[in-house]
């Protein structure tokens, strides 16, 4: 069965997404809690945040390099366990939206067998080349690093669904994404810079929920009589929001983690469908220029 093509503007896609995310809310949501809570049980084990702070309070670069170079095989492992999680949720929503009703156990094992090491060499590439799209905007500053990130970010979003719903190569789909994308340009930029706006909106209502608790306990301290330069030293008050913060972070990593991945689909369904019309109107042309000819 086909991955069903529809016509979509830029703020249809972002409705789509989260039209998908509510439909499939409970299963994408247990999905990212799984998730985060391996990476970040990972992250404790491995003690990265311990090393983490020690090398912020380090000033030897030798030091530096060393705990960095420890940390190398943690990241690794995360970093597999992401794009593992990104393998299974792109073939997921997929299948779900080509009305494959299949258990995603069948959905997960056929999506490891055929795609996982595509989409892993695919990660690889695409981080290349944007991160040297986003080194070339620092020529022209500001406005080109902004300008290249979301350029960049725009023709390699939609590689990752391709491999799965046409099955192609990773350099394939590498190359069908950026030819794909061009040809409803404005329009995915549209929809890039929609998402990323809603992103930054949660993150807002994120911080807002991380200040919430410093706030009351602050608050609390003026309260007892404390002045603003005490509780400014107060490291027991930092270490409570801290713990905070933290909970909120993982609480919005879970609810952001499909997102995403929901949204490049999306945007492949909407470029595709472009491509699809502009085919549909040279067919057209060609059909009524042999008719001429005739």
């Amino acid at each position: 069965m086909d991955l069903i093509i529809k016509n979509l503007s830029s703020d249809e896609v972002i409705s789509e997404t989260i039209g998908f995310y509510r439909k499939n809310f409970w299963f994408l949501i247990i999905f990212s809690l799984i998730i985060t809570i391996l990476s970040q049980s990972l992250a404790y084990i491995g003690k990265y945040y311990t090393v983490l702070e020690q090398i912020r309070n380090m000033t030897d670069t030798r030091t530096i390099l060393s705990l960095s170079l420890q940390l190398i095989p943690l990241l690794t492992i995360i970093l597999v366990i992401s794009i593992i999680s990104q393998t299974l949720l792109l073939s997921f929503i997929i299948q779900r939206l080509k009305g494959d009703e299949s258990h995603f156990i069948d959905i997960f094992r056929t999506a490891l067998r055929k795609y996982f090491l595509k989409i892993l060499l695919a990660s690889i590439l695409t981080s290349i080349i944007f991160l040297i799209g986003t080194i070339a905007g620092l020529i022209v500053f500001i406005i080109g690093i902004l300008f290249t990130f979301i350029y960049f970010l725009t023709v390699i979003i939609v590689t990752f669904p391709i491999i799965i719903a046409e099955d192609k190569s990773v350099f394939s789909s590498i190359r069908r994404s950026f030819n794909l994308i061009h040809k409803d340009f404005w329009g995915a930029i549209g929809a890039v810079c929609l998402f990323i706006l809603m992103i930054l909106v949660i993150y807002i209502i994120a911080l807002i929920f991380k200040l919430i608790p410093f706030t009351i306990l602050f608050v609390n301290e003026l309260i007892k009589g404390e002045t603003f330069f005490s509780i400014l030293h107060n490291t027991q008050l930092f270490e409570n929001n801290s713990i905070a913060s933290a909970i909120t972070n993982i609480i919005f990593s879970i609810i952001l983690l499909p997102m995403s991945s929901i949204f490049s689909v999306f945007l492949y369904i909407k470029v595709k469908n472009k491509e699809n019309q502009k085919q549909t109107e040279l067919s057209i042309i060609e059909n009524n220029q042999s008719k001429l000819i005739q």
